[in-house]
């Protein structure tokens, strides 16, 4: 029998063969791929009961001997109280159960077994506890998936900040007071010394401009529209893309973002920006304000002999007067930052980012009140 120290040394996200674990059992809610919600409970040695919080589909990486290969878990338990994961050979073995993957092991005199799956064999080592510890590793994928397939009721505000793009403090605790927000207590605060590792990494900016003189915004939608380009971004997405472009509403700080494989490719973004807001709005467009980028000069070209638009351009060098634009790619950009370092997610995935970083900010109700 394992004393109390061995079992504490056991890394939490560790798979150990247990051939007398009625179902497989974890203890990393990040790696499930559906999970159900679940009041129950599991016996274990001494007659004692643990916590069963859950039950959903497990997907992890096997290494085998010559390759790397995902397998399917499904009937998983979650129970945050165990100190390691289980991997129940008696529920692979029962061939009544309709799953995935089958199991035979092999045990010899070395410190290896043979796990031979449908998906190929791999190696279970003994570790420093004297059991048979399986090789698994979780997919990239598996982080974000995992968070979609949390219960909606949660206790705390880290799990919001984090889904919500890691939210500013001051607008989540804004949120905190509406009657559909998802936490548990409402007007549960964050306190001023809550920080984010994850923010601090992927907000880094320079002191803001303070502007003299306070700037009116325009009442109706259309009379006036911010719009900008950021690239080229350091890698390009999966779908070839290197920058974006951001439309802003001056009236409602409603933003519209394109990717765009090349910055030429602004003018025909504008058009369908264009006819998007004369199709869903029913308003013509009457402004558009922008800095000096040299592709800019066919769109204002366009733009005052086409559409009879009047077209602003700021100072050079000035970012200061595009603020809106400006201050709105700031948001995409470090809610994206932030998303892609807290999943690790690889670089060419910042183009998804970025969208995704627009919709939740987007659906925040708070947006309008604090642009």
């Amino acid at each position: 029998m394992m004393m109390k120290r061995e079992i504490a040394e056991m890394a939490h996200d560790n798979w150990y063969l247990d051939s007398g674990a009625s179902s497989h059992i974890t203890n990393q809610i990040k790696d499930y791929a559906e999970f159900t919600p679940l009041n129950a409970g599991i016996r274990v040695g001494g007659n004692h009961y643990l916590s069963v919080e859950g039950i959903g589909t497990v997907k992890k990486e096997l290494r085998t001997r010559h390759d790397r290969r995902t397998i399917t878990l499904r009937g998983v338990r979650y129970s945050p109280e165990l100190q390691c994961s289980l991997y129940s050979l008696r529920r692979q073995l029962n061939h009544s159960v309709p799953l995935c993957e089958r199991v035979k092991v092999h045990i010899d005199e070395s410190e290896y077994a043979d796990v031979v799956l449908q998906s190929g064999t791999a190696k279970a080592h003994v570790d420093e506890t004297k059991l048979y510890c399986l090789e698994l590793e979780s997919p990239r994928e598996s982080a974000m998936v995992a968070l979609s397939a949390l219960p909606t009721q949660v206790s705390n505000l880290d799990l919001c900040h984090m889904r919500l793009g890691h939210l500013g403090k001051n607008a989540l605790n804004a949120l905190s007071s509406f009657d559909q927000w998802p936490l548990t207590h409402k007007n549960l605060r964050i306190s001023e010394n809550c920080n984010c590792e994850t923010c601090v990494r992927g907000k880094l900016t320079r002191h803001s401009f303070k502007s003299r003189h306070p700037t009116s915004r325009e009442y109706l939608v259309g009379e006036k529209v911010h719009v900008d380009p950021w690239g080229p971004y350091t890698q390009p997405s999966f779908g070839g893309k290197r920058y974006f472009v951001v439309f802003v509403d001056d009236a409602s700080r409603f933003v519209t973002v394109y990717l765009l494989e090349h910055s030429s490719e602004v003018y025909e973004k504008f058009e369908a920006y264009y006819e998007r807001v004369k199709t869903q709005l029913h308003v013509r467009m009457k402004g558009l304000r922008s800095d000096n980028p040299k592709e800019f000069q066919h769109l204002q070209n366009t733009c005052e002999s086409k559409y009879g638009m009047e077209f602003g351009r700021s100072v050079k060098h000035t970012p200061e007067q595009n603020g809106a634009a400006e201050r709105m790619i700031r948001t995409i950009t470090e809610k994206m930052r932030c998303m892609l370092l807290h999943f690790d997610l690889p670089e060419p995935m910042w183009g998804e980012a970025a969208l995704t970083a627009t919709y939740i900010h987007k659906k925040s109700q708070y947006f309008a009140e604090f642009c």
